[in-house]
């Protein structure tokens, strides 16, 4: 199976990387200023940066940590959304990859095995090897051929070939879907990380807001 879900991937490589991080500033929050001045702004510059790589990993764990749970509430529980329609848009596209697949090899007689997608892509297209050579000597593509016999499909008529392309291209909708989802998972966990930064900074003036706009939504991050 090609790598589909690269922003899951990213996401976790991410994730261990800030772990690391986030464990260097596992302090308490930053205190308020003492006479000390230069200490107190090594406190609030290490809690700021433990909140940044906390909401990183997960968000809303920076803004739990600096004691305003309810500040982080909202992309913690779209993290949990997110992740859920990944795994679930991948689950699908897999299973209907598999039901393609199937499919051309019990009624075209496709070989599965070791096939890219180049491969699946002609055979949605053309009726049979053969009608696929045809078309590629007319277009002067000789060396594009499929000349084992190994490669060979044969479908019996157009309504079974129709049923193959829409399911595969229902498989490869949801994949796309899926690697969307995971970049705006990404997206959620870097807004959720400077929303921490900027709360550890000024609490008073940073807000973490959710929009719509033609249809879709947005997050909206305020640092007044």
């Amino acid at each position: 199976m090609r790598a589909r879900i690269l922003g899951p991937i990213i996401l976790l490589l991410l994730a261990c990387a800030v772990t690391g991080l986030s464990r260097s500033f596992d302090r308490t929050p930053p205190a308020e200023r003492t006479q000390d001045v230069l200490k107190a702004d090594s406190t609030r510059h290490t809690g700021a940066l433990g909140a940044f790589a906390r909401s990183v990993v997960v968000p809303g764990w920076g803004q739990s940590w600096l004691k305003q749970p309810e500040k982080g509430r909202f992309q913690f529980y779209l993290d949990l959304g997110l992740a859920t329609l990944t795994v679930g848009l991948v689950h699908f596209a897999g299973a209907k990859e598999d039901e393609y697949m199937s499919y051309a090899q019990q009624v075209a007689g496709a070989d599965r095995k070791g096939r890219n997608s180049d491969y699946w892509v002609n055979v949605s297209k053309y009726d049979s090897r053969a009608a696929y050579n045809e078309a590629m000597l007319r277009a002067n593509r000789p060396d594009r051929r499929y000349l084992d016999p190994a490669d060979d499909w044969n479908w019996p008529g157009r309504d079974q070939r129709g049923q193959f392309r829409n399911t595969r291209a229902l498989s490869e909708d949801a994949y796309s879907q899926a690697l969307a989802a995971g970049g705006a998972i990404l997206l959620n966990h870097l807004i959720s990380g400077v929303h921490a930064l900027k709360l550890a900074g000024d609490p008073a003036h940073s807000r973490l807001s959710a929009f719509q706009q033609n249809g879709r939504l947005g997050l909206a991050l305020a640092l007044d």
